[in-house]
């Protein structure tokens, strides 16, 4: 997974945003939420490679078509 939970000094949850930061928009007292929030956060930076490395290849005239014929 791209980003983690992580507890901060006052005992609440946030999603890491690494070097010492975490996203200050994902601070929550519930560890469930602040889960969820990092697998989101997860899954939208993961799309956005799928969405760059698709570009790529149809730059390079190595695929065509719909992204999703290529992904399961």
């Amino acid at each position: 997974m791209k980003y983690n939970v992580r507890v901060l000094k006052d005992g609440s949850f946030a999603v890491d945003a690494g070097r010492g930061k975490y996203f200050t928009n994902t601070k929550t007292l519930d560890r469930n939420e602040a889960e969820r929030q990092a697998l989101i956060k997860s899954m939208n930076w993961h799309r956005e490679q799928i969405e760059k490395t698709f570009k790529q290849g149809v730059r390079f005239g190595l695929l065509d078509g719909n992204m999703n014929d290529y992904l399961c």
